[in-house]
């Protein structure tokens, strides 16, 4: 078994390539609500420039249940136990993780496709799976839309990883899990990393930076 270092931050989380739609007119709305929930982010410690750029470009509004909401700090309930992150949530955990262009990702719980589309806008080469069917359906729609057209997705249990597209660079969850996965550690290249939530929800919980 490979050997894991681990960093650890307490987080609260609290619920309350080409895009084809960049050419359309955007709202001056949605354009000034991004640009303060970036102000927010740097000033909260987003320092990867990889990050923020890709959040500064993928429009939100498209991935949540009220796009109106979009760019507040909270999160959106999806169905009766998943979670879509808040803005500095997502920050936080792709901060950590440090994706470069042309990396391969493993993200574990699709959610709304947010996060995926944020990896690929960084360059990422993104495998996500998502338990829920329905919702992963409804994710590769909306990612289609948009122009996500190079994002590997599909309904599964995330645990088992995905094992013909292994090893990855890093691995993401978008879940919380209650325990550490190892299965997923075997998937990872010497040298990749992961970064996990660990807890309940409605709860304080740990994030995990494993590598």
């Amino acid at each position: 078994m490979r050997k894991l270092f681990f960093q650890i931050v307490v987080l609260v989380l609290v619920v309350v390539p080409f895009v084809g739609i960049a050419e359309e007119k955007e709202s001056i709305y949605f354009v000034k609500e991004r640009e303060k929930m970036i102000k927010y982010l740097r000033a909260a410690g987003i320092n990867d420039q990889f990050v923020i750029d890709a959040m500064s470009r993928v429009r939100r509004q498209e991935f949540v249940p009220k796009p109106k909401d979009a760019y507040e700090e909270r999160s959106f309930k999806l169905g009766s136990w998943a979670v879509a992150a808040s803005p500095y949530v997502t920050a936080m955990r792709l901060n950590s993780l440090r994706l470069r262009p042309g990396e391969k990702v493993l993200e574990i719980g699709t959610e709304t496709g947010y996060q995926a589309a944020l990896m690929s806008k960084i360059g990422g080469n993104v495998y996500s799976i998502e338990l829920d069917p329905k919702r992963a359906a409804e994710a590769k729609k909306v990612l289609e839309k948009l122009g996500y057209n190079k994002i590997h997705l599909r309904a599964g249990d995330g645990f088992d990883g995905w094992q013909e597209a292994a090893p990855f660079d890093a691995i993401i969850f978008a879940c919380t899990p209650d325990d550490f996965p190892p299965r997923l550690v075997e998937q990872l290249k010497e040298g990749g990393r992961m970064i996990l939530s660990l807890g309940k929800l409605y709860v304080p919980q740990t994030l995990i930076f494993a590598y």
